[in-house]
């Protein structure tokens, strides 16, 4: 027999019952109890076992969700006799017989009863029973116990291919079960929860005689201290047992937590506005009278929720100071709303979420208080903080303006702040001002002023320690971007993939530049937004990319200079434009960051020189070296672009191809140009004219890859049959996906089934 392997993660459920049915063939009969929560996908694990079997009968009968169950209705379902050992004769007699009953949580006494007299008669008979439960209803039965449980981040992360979602926040709402991922991923983006799920939640908790405890406890996000469950429920816990019992709610960490958090929210959807507010109420009683008032964004969180304005008053402020991202500015905003001096906090917080204007706002205002109040202390610190929000905004000369007169005190943290902004704008009295602020900062033993100099003083790893290990959110959030910088001026890929994904919260979005950038130099043209994917598929973005270039320039800011640089510089080689090559190697420097754009000069005809390698090997016409590099880096466009300088035929028509397999269009266009020039015979032609007419405008490897993916296939599996990296053909999906203009596996499937039709 053979057992197919589309679906995710089920290969030892699926192996348990082929051994079974093997042994009902050879007369060795069993029984298998597939168990599971609702969605987990026992039925689609049985259909295709069932589908699986060979020569044999096959019968099928279901329990229902009744209120007066059908006696015996599966059976019935059947087609088997009522007595029951008429049925045990007649399963003997069909030779090899499997026997499904789906749903036995729902199955009568009687079906039970029969259930029972049947499995404990079939060991010397070629017969296979196989029943569905979610884990209730069999008993001392003797069956093969096999549990279906939910999905790995692995796995939900191949279904999210493509899709707005990602993979870890799928998995964490859903628990891995396969029907609320199925239905999150074909819900359009940021939707209310899809009614299929309300509905299903709603059949999952009916009967139970504890909805109103899961409605208190729903309000809660996270896990429900015993104290505070309690104080909620009436001083007991008993009243939630029967929603413990069916998978609702689980035990752990030291308190209630839904066991699917997407079941949650189906039963806080439900809710009234006017119940809602009631219940937040009431979660704020329960923390203040238990340990869990010490969590401060939590209680005002429900706070909020509740429009508790003593609570607010109290602890706002605080809970801003304890919390990052766009909770801390909602926070502050509920303290400035409660006169609390916080002018300072808020314009970093509204920094932390780029909104850089209103950070300098802000934080001029907070200057003018200090001020007014003849706090010359205050001034200082917040005239640091200023000089910030002034450089990420874009206005380095204030920025450098502000920081210079309070550097004019004289003190550590002044100077260091100074010295940090100098270097970014390659200033070079850097050196001496932070060498000065990191002589003061020890003296003072100021940790933090300390990391902030060696990461702009050239020791980015001691620095970035240093912050780490003695928890200076803002110090390593500035050391995770300059290390960014770092290692990819040294086109150091899988480092910046670790950082990238170690990242802290609130860098996330400086990070996603660098995010972006990694996806294209790994050769994922997929992101149509960014405007060096559009160059490299041949779009005219040369007013978008001077402008970029430009602005980086007006800024001063090194390492967004030499990033633009390079973008300008790879479209100036594309686009023939010469005088475009010309004017980033006008401002050029000679660190490390500018090796991609002095090459992509290089390649625009543009007299340049780098010491940064592989760069360095390109220009000098050491193409091996640079392309054998690029092969170990992991950045298949740049190893193409030395191979097709090899001046070998052979090894230009692999860069050709190559360049068609990622969609470089421009790229491969200009190869085409140039091995046309040389007379070179036999150039692949690129994508097929068949290919070029298809009607979303996939590749001929895209829809190669399309039609696999309709049949079912996983990107693992589709990889293996084309010869292909599974990188590689997630990158196809993420594309094809992108292109058809859908969300999900599942609308492109349909796509490819109405178009072969």
């Amino acid at each position: 027999m053979t057992v197919p392997n589309r679906l995710q993660e089920r290969s030892q459920v699926l192996g348990v019952l082929a051994a079974k049915w093997i042994d009902a063939t050879n007369g060795v009969g069993s029984a298998v109890a597939v168990t599971g929560a609702a969605g987990m996908g026992k039925t689609a694990v049985v259909k295709a076992f069932r589908d699986s079997v060979g020569a044999g009968t096959v019968l099928f009968g279901a329990c229902d969700d009744l209120h007066v169950r059908r006696p015996l209705g599966p059976f019935r379902d059947a087609g088997l006799p009522g007595d029951f050992d008429e049925i045990v004769a007649e399963l003997r007699r069909s030779g090899p017989t499997l026997l499904i009953i789906e749903d036995v949580h729902w199955a009568d006494e009687a079906t039970l009863d029969l259930l029972a007299y049947v499995v404990r008669r079939i060991e010397d008979a070629p017969v296979l029973v196989v029943v569905t439960t979610r884990g209730s209803g069999l008993g001392g039965l003797p069956v093969r116990r096999v549990s279906v449980d939910g999905l790995s981040v692995n796995a939900v992360a191949e279904l999210a291919v493509g899709s707005h979602w990602d993979a870890a926040a799928l998995h964490e709402l859903t628990g891995g079960n396969p029907f609320f991922v199925t239905e999150m991923l074909d819900a359009a983006p940021h939707s209310a929860l899809p009614a299929t799920v309300v509905d299903a939640v709603r059949a999952s908790i009916r009967g139970l005689d504890c909805i109103d405890a899961l409605e208190r406890l729903s309000v809660l996000t996270s896990v429900v201290e015993f104290d505070v469950a309690e104080c909620l429920l009436g001083g007991s816990l008993d009243v939630v047992a029967p929603a413990e019992e069916a998978g609702i709610l689980d035990v752990r960490d030291g308190g209630l937590v839904f066991r699917y958090d997407i079941v949650r929210r189906a039963i806080e959807a439900n809710l009234s506005g006017l119940r809602r507010r009631v219940l937040h109420r009431d979660v704020v009683g329960a923390f203040l009278s238990s340990h869990a008032h010490r969590d401060l964004p939590r209680l005002v969180r429900h706070a909020i929720a509740a429009n508790d304005a003593e609570t607010l008053r109290r602890f706002a402020a605080a809970a801003a100071r304890q919390s990052d991202g766009a909770q801390a500015v909602e926070f502050f905003e509920v303290a400035l709303l409660n006169g609390d001096d916080v002018l300072d906090d808020y314009a970093q917080a509204l920094s932390a979420n780029q909104r850089y204007a209103e950070a300098v706002d802000t934080a001029h205002e907070a200057v003018l208080r200090h001020i007014e109040a003849g706090d010359p202390v205050a001034v200082i610190e917040s005239e640091i903080r200023l000089s910030r929000h002034y450089y990420q905004h874009g206005y380095t000369a204030d920025a450098l303006s502000v920081a210079r007169d309070a550097a004019a005190h004289g003190d550590a943290a002044s100077l260091a702040n100074l010295g940090a902004l100098l270097a970014l704008v390659g200033d070079p009295d850097a050196a001496t001002v932070l060498g000065r602020a990191l002589e003061l900062a020890n003296q003072a033993n100021r940790s933090d002023l300390i990391a902030l100099c060696l990461i702009h003083n050239g020791e980015v790893h001691a620095g970035l320690d240093l912050a780490r290990k003695h928890g200076h959110s803002e110090q390593i959030a500035d050391g995770q971007l300059r290390l960014a910088e770092l290692l990819y001026a040294k086109s150091d890929l899988d480092g910046l993939e670790g950082l990238l994904v170690a990242g802290s919260a609130s860098q996330a979005g400086e990070l996603d530049g660098y995010r972006a950038q990694l996806r294209i130099r790994r050769g994922d043209l997929s992101d149509a937004t960014q405007l060096r994917v559009r160059a490299r598929l041949g779009h005219d973005v040369a007013d978008e990319l001077v402008s970029a270039f430009e602005d980086a320039v007006g800024r001063g800011a090194r390492a967004a200079m030499a990033l633009a640089g390079a973008a300008l510089a790879e479209y100036a080689w594309l686009a023939d434009r010469v005088d475009l090559a010309e004017l980033v190697r006008e401002h050029s420097g000679r660190d490390a960051a500018w090796g991609e754009a002095l090459r992509y000069c290089a390649r625009a005809g543009i007299e340049a020189t780098t010491d940064v390698q592989p760069w360095a090997a390109g220009i000098c016409g050491d193409w091996r070296t640079a392309a054998t590099e690029w092969e170990r880096i992991g950045d298949p466009y740049e190893r193409a672009l030395e191979l097709a300088e090899s001046g070998d035929d052979q090894l230009s028509r692999r860069a050709l191809l190559a360049l068609d397999e990622l969609g470089a269009v421009a790229a491969a266009a200009a190869l085409r140009r140039k091995l046309r020039g040389a007379g070179v015979r036999s150039i692949p032609r690129g994508p097929r004219r068949a290919t070029r007419s298809h009607p979303a405008g996939l590749t001929s490897r895209q829809a190669d890859v399309l039609e696999l993916l309709a049949e079912g296939y996983t990107n693992a599996e589709i990889a293996k049959r084309l010869f292909l990296s599974v990188r590689t053909v997630d990158h196809h999906v993420s594309s094809i996906l992108g292109k058809l203009g859908v969300g999900t596996r599942r609308e492109a499937r349909e796509f490819a089934m109405t178009f072969a039709a």
